[in-house]
Formats: structure tokens, sequence, C-alpha cells
């Protein structure tokens, strides 16, 4: 995506090089006429509001955009509306990064060795099924983990 600043640039660079009317620089490039002849507005300069933001930032290191609207907005007075200050926020590289939640320390999982005969190692478990009646009922089995038997339910 290039900016209509841009366009206009490399429409006069077309005109000076191929000595062409603006007409046919903005057919070949697929330009409209307006982008060409359009005059940008003044714009006012972000010089103060770049002075305050940095004011506030060096108060309150951790506040973050949206607080620091607020400070500038309700208690400095400035009329200056938040997709401005945001703007100006950024482009002064003090957009913070969102904090990633903290992993919670897992704990190594022990690896149970593997049986090398019968009844050295049993496992138990809750099965639950349900009747046709929809009645439902748990047993709870008992397996030997080497030989895979249920050993008791």
């Amino acid at each position: 995506m290039v900016s209509p600043k841009a366009k206009r640039h490399a429409l006069e660079v077309i005109r000076d090089k191929f000595k062409l009317s603006a007409r046919q620089a903005c057919r070949i490039l697929g330009l409209r006429q307006s982008t060409y002849h359009y005059k940008p507005k003044r714009v006012r300069g972000d010089a103060e509001l770049r002075d305050k933001i940095l004011e506030v930032v060096t108060k309150k290191q951790r506040w973050g955009r949206p607080m620091v609207t607020w400070m500038l907005r309700e208690r400095m007075g400035l009329t200056d509306n938040h997709k401005r200050i945001g703007r100006v926020y950024r482009e002064l590289g003090l957009q913070m990064h969102k904090r990633r939640k903290s992993r919670k320390i897992t704990r190594p999982r022990m690896l149970l060795e593997a049986p090398t005969s019968p009844n050295r190692l049993w496992a138990m478990d809750f099965v639950q099924d349900s009747f046709a009646s929809g009645r439902r009922f748990r047993v709870l089995t008992v397996k030997d983990l080497y030989t895979h038997e249920a050993l008791c339910l």
C-alpha cells in the first residue's frame, strides 16, 4: 500500500521523464486525477502533544496508553481525541507489550517402572456405564499391568 503522497511523487517523476500530461501519467499509473491535484490541508504539529506525553510517561512509567490519554484529557485539559494521542504515543515508541500469563511450574513427571512379572504393579480406576433403562452404575476395577488382567471388579 502506497500513500497518496508517494503516488503524487511517482506521477511527477513519470511526467518529467517522459514529458507527459497529468492525464496521461494518471492513466498509465492507474490513478485518479483527483489524487494528483489534491492539496493536503495544513496539519498542526505534534510537538506540544509529544512533550506532554513524555512528561506524563516520565512520572508514571508503568501507565499504558489509556491511562496516559485519561491524564492528558482530564487532568491536563488537552482536547485532542484518543486516536491522535494513541498515534503519537506509538510514534514515540512507548507502546508496551502485553504481559503474558506466567506459566505454572510443573513438577517433572515420575515415570513408573515397567513391571517384570505378574502381581508387581497394579492400577485401579472407576468405570461408568448405563443400563438400557438409563440408570447409571459405576464399578471400581483393579488391573494387573503386566498381564492386563482385571483382578477385581
